[in-house]
């Protein structure tokens, strides 16, 4: 399932604004008072929760059939945290490298866009960590090696979107590569996955790391089943936490959006979501805030 307007989105740095996105998906549970307490009073008089996002990134965050609702887990669990502290939700979408520059100038107030959490990142922004992931590599269908380790990739032309963990890694092994002997290793930085996979579709790079939920995802779509191949699922050594970010400024935010998880948890919301989607797997038993890196993702 992809659609041009990703690359046209995400390589622009001008953002779209996606207007007010409806009720939670448990709007039931109501508001939870002891957290809308602590809600900024800035944005409470605003009375809407501005979230950063980068559509399309099936099953995280893309657009419904009607090609201009935002849906997915990530846009599922902004709306029901927004709600259940008392505020509307708007998002808006932009290229993912600029989000959390874009979340500290003053942008929005909280970034939803299946953000790893990781100890570099925690020095730019808080992490609200609500579930882990994994990175894989994506190769065509028409490609018959047989990748059993990082190393096989060696001497290929990989790809991955700008400033992910994908990328870092890409960048390790292409190193190694070279200090093993092995000429002709290149990482070429997209913008986003979708230009990877385009990429990766016309032959100009050999395979494309990316995040182990939407490789998975990508893989199963009818375009997907034509043209990928999911390979390297431990291309990461560990798995990794994603998190809700919010500025360190924001710090009683932090803890609104951690007690509304914790709620969410507590009474099936969370998980509901999660297994909407089909990530039930990658689920925590509790919300953590910046434990990327410090522990090994559940």
């Amino acid at each position: 399932m992809k659609r041009t307007i990703r690359m046209t989105l995400a390589a622009s740095a001008t953002a779209l604004v996606i207007g007010l996105a409806p009720a939670g998906t448990a709007a039931a549970a109501g508001v939870n008072a002891e957290a809308a307490a602590q809600v900024p009073a800035e944005i409470k008089e605003r009375g809407v929760l501005r979230v950063g996002t980068n559509l399309p990134y099936p099953p995280m965050e893309f657009f419904a059939d009607d090609g201009k609702t935002p849906t997915g887990v990530d846009i599922d669990l902004a709306s029901e945290i927004a709600t259940r502290i008392g505020l509307k939700v708007e998002f808006v979408n932009m290229n993912w490298d600029g989000l959390i520059p874009a979340l500290n100038s003053g942008r929005f107030e909280m970034i939803a866009a299946s953000v790893g959490d990781f100890p570099e990142r925690q020095k730019q922004a808080d992490f609200v960590d609500y579930m882990t992931t994994g990175v894989s590599v994506v190769v065509a269908n028409t490609d018959t090696a047989d990748y059993r380790t990082n190393l096989d990739l060696c001497g290929k032309r990989l790809s991955a979107a700008k400033g992910t963990d994908a990328s870092r890694i890409a960048s390790e092994l292409a190193k190694e590569c070279t200090a093993k002997g092995t000429a002709g290793t290149t990482v070429n930085p997209f913008p986003d996955d979708n230009a990877g996979l385009l990429a990766l579709r016309s032959k100009r790079v050999d395979a494309h790391a990316m995040d182990s939920i939407s490789a998975a995802y990508e893989a199963s779509t009818e375009q997907g089943k034509t043209h990928y191949r999911n390979v390297l699922p431990d291309f990461a050594p560990t798995k990794a936490l994603y998190g809700m970010v919010v500025a360190k400024r924001n710090k009683p935010l932090t803890d609104a959006v951690a007690l509304v998880l914790s709620d969410m948890i507590a009474d099936g919301a969370y998980k509901a979501i999660l297994d909407k989607y089909g990530v039930g797997g990658e689920a925590l038993d509790a919300i953590t805030v910046n434990a990327g890196g410090k522990r090994d993702a559940q």
